[in-house]
């Protein structure tokens, strides 16, 4: 059954809640995060079933920007939802990123190196020129998140019974380091995100 789910709105706060491995380097405010969410689950308190709301990929979701909250609640709206109480959720976003952000004189460049490690896709930093938008590969597959527990909601014939609000802190969302081979870069990281319920 269709909702008007501007009130599920909490789906993005479980998109981030794995960590992108980096070095260990200097946490640092992102200026842009972009996201795109390829599948969305609820759990049903009542049946243990995972109910897929969505499967594809969303458009970029920049919860960096103040219209955060706004782009995901367009992003949700119309999603088929059944009835039943909720206090779950899972959400799989795609494994391209696109980051953008200062440390100090450097910022990050559309240029990307490859760490050695794992062999992740991240920005070179530059003191020259100004801070561009850097699209990264944190993984070679999509990346289903961790499951994020939240005030439980109802919803009955159609409605729900309470609104959901999510806030972000990109504050230490990109890290700042320095490759062993002397390369300065950034990626991204897991921003802090608080959900809460509301009454409608």
């Amino acid at each position: 059954m269709k909702q008007n789910i501007v009130k599920l709105v909490l789906v993005i706060s479980s998109v981030l809640l794995f960590s992108p491995l980096c070095f260990a380097g200097i946490l640092v405010a992102a200026a842009k995060y972009e996201v795109k969410i390829t599948k969305f689950e609820l759990k049903n308190s009542s049946t243990g079933d995972w109910v897929t709301a969505y499967t594809g990929v969303s458009s970029a979701l920049d919860i960096a920007s103040g219209a955060a909250g706004q782009s995901v609640g367009n992003f949700l709206s119309g999603l088929e939802v059944p009835d039943g109480t909720y206090a779950t959720c899972k959400v799989t976003v795609s494994k391209a990123f696109k980051i953008r952000g200062t440390s100090g004189s450097y910022h990050t460049t559309a240029e990307t190196t490859i760490q050695p490690i794992d062999g992740r896709t991240v920005s070179v930093a530059s003191t020259s020129g100004s801070a561009a938008d850097c699209d990264t590969l944190v993984l070679d597959t999509d990346v289903t998140a961790q499951e994020k527990s939240f005030s439980a909601i109802t919803i009955t014939n159609g409605i729900v019974d309470h609104k959901i609000r999510v806030s972000f802190d990109v504050s230490a969302a990109l890290e700042f380091g320095t490759l062993d081979n002397g390369i300065p870069f950034f990626c991204p990281k897991t921003p802090t995100i608080t959900v809460t319920s509301v009454d409608l």
